[in-house]
């Protein structure tokens, strides 16, 4: 069994507004979506309200928040970083759509397929986080649950400067902005783990952040799900979320 494989789509980023699109997303049948998140912001309550695939026309459908960590550091200061996704999205091309609390400083966003994943249940049960202020370098580990399990981490700072990846991750996505509403940098990278009960990490460098956060996933491969029951860490997995609606999902989730 192969982990499972994600491939950057479109990858994007907006400022003071409260929605950024990720335009002309292509989803192929039997490919799985995952979206992340970074946001950065002087408002202490701005976070990610939903993310939705729209067709045009409506009936949007909603993804699902795998896992959020929102880190105040100080007043008037939050930055987020968060995973959403779908086993089974629709297929065809369509826009991301994510939209905000609030009109946010920035929100930079990127959008995965993904191949090879547990169509039933691909997240696991595990999550990691670190929050960090000031130089940091921001390592959040997860224990997986099944083999040849993908480890991914999304990571956000409000600065402009990321050392270079760790030897065993693959870096899939980073961006900058400066200027405008503040300035963010957001990184995205994986491990593919061949072995169940291994600790994990995704780690990063940000050299000269004031504030940042860390969220680290565990996508099981097909077939990867341990059965129900099965290990004391299917205790925690009870929050299995799919609604309809734009903004349904705020304060709803898997792992939160």
């Amino acid at each position: 069994m192969a982990s499972p494989v994600s491939t950057l789509e479109v990858e994007n980023s907006n400022d003071s507004s409260d929605t950024l699109d990720l335009a002309s997303v292509t989803i192929a049948a039997g490919e799985g979506i995952l979206v992340a998140v970074a946001l950065i912001d002087t408002a202490d309550a701005t976070d990610v309200s939903s993310v939705t695939i729209d067709p045009g026309g409506g009936d949007e459908t909603s993804l699902t928040k795998f896992h959020s960590n929102l880190h105040n550091w100080q007043a008037n200061r939050v930055a987020t970083a968060s995973w959403w996704g779908l086993e089974n999205p629709p297929d065809g091309t369509f826009t991301i759509r994510i939209v905000s609390t609030a009109a946010a400083g920035q929100i930079l966003g990127a959008a995965f397929t993904i191949t090879g994943h547990d169509t039933t249940d691909m997240l696991g049960p595990n999550f990691g986080d670190h929050d960090f202020s000031v130089s940091d370098s921001p390592t959040a580990s997860v224990t997986t649950t099944a083999d040849d399990s993908l480890v991914m981490g999304c990571l956000v700072a409000n600065n402009d400067d990321f050392a270079p990846v760790a030897p065993d991750q693959t870096e899939i996505w980073e961006r900058t902005e400066i200027g405008g509403a503040g300035d963010a940098a957001a990184w995205a990278g994986e491990q593919a783990v061949a072995s169940a009960s291994t600790s994990q990490a995704i780690s990063g460098t940000a050299t000269t952040a004031r504030t940042g956060a860390l969220s680290v996933i565990e996508i099981l491969a097909e077939g990867g799900a341990p059965p129900a029951g099965e290990g004391p860490y299917y205790t925690g997995k009870i929050n299995r979320l799919h609604t309809l609606g734009r903004g349904a999902l705020e304060g709803a989730g898997r792992g939160i």
